[in-house]
């Protein structure tokens, strides 16, 4: 989940730093439901996301997943390898076709020798995915299901940068996706959708759903005083 706005590294570094990181970027494509990496990997690259969408979950060892949190476009993920050396704490696997920018780990150090920005960059990524895990303590804490739904459905639009301009608003996100990143049964991620059917928030269709009041199930998601900012 994302309660949070993302967060692009782009947004930090000056002109000649973004330069220097594209220059030393791989671009590399994956497939929908291709894995990035593996939970317990040692690889030290940083990712950014050029376009589509990635999903980060943890794994149990006897095969249990919780998704927590879904990136989009201008999205940074992997950086922790870069500073501390242990095994990926998380699965990356592309949710959708997405094509990332990769740059390791000896490019990212000779960056930020060159480029403070880069060196302040990094910190602030580290802040952002800390509260983002702790928005996500929280939520599940204090939260109850329906609000967390709400709220899962609301980072997959922000996630996606889907224009909420428009009456109608088409999310791409299964039961079955929901129901691993609230940590609840599919049985009952659907009973709370057809509640949110019978209020008209939303509609369902196979593999995902259409928003039909935003500003109402923004109200369902914040109802208990979370804010997001």
């Amino acid at each position: 989940m994302r309660l949070l706005k993302s967060f692009d590294i782009f947004g930090v570094m000056t002109d000649s730093a973004i330069a220097a990181f594209q220059r030393a970027a791989v671009t590399q494509r994956f497939r929908a439901g291709e894995v990035l990496y593996l939970q317990g990997d040692k690889g030290q690259r940083i990712y950014r996301i050029a376009n589509g969408e990635v999903r980060l979950s943890f794994c149990r060892s006897d095969g249990r997943e919780a998704c927590y949190v879904v990136f989009g476009p201008g999205d940074c993920f992997g950086e922790s390898n870069c500073v501390d050396g242990f095994g990926r704490p998380q699965t990356a696997r592309a949710r959708t076709d997405v094509c990332v920018q990769v740059v390791n780990k000896a490019d990212i150090d000779c960056l930020r020798q060159k480029h403070e920005s880069v060196n302040q960059a990094l910190l602030e990524l580290l802040a952002y995915h800390m509260r983002v895990l702790i928005e996500l303590f929280a939520d599940v804490s204090l939260n109850d299901l329906e609000e967390r739904i709400a709220r899962r459905i609301l980072d997959a639009i922000d996630a996606a940068h889907i224009c909420t301009s428009v009456g109608k608003i088409p999310v791409q996100l299964s039961q079955s996706e929901l129901a691993d990143m609230v940590g609840a049964s599919r049985q009952s991620v659907n009973k709370i959708l057809q509640h949110f059917c019978d209020e008209h928030l939303i509609t369902t269709e196979y593999g995902g759903l259409v928003v039909e009041a935003l500003d109402r199930l923004r109200l369902k998601a914040f109802d208990g005083g979370l804010s997001s900012s």
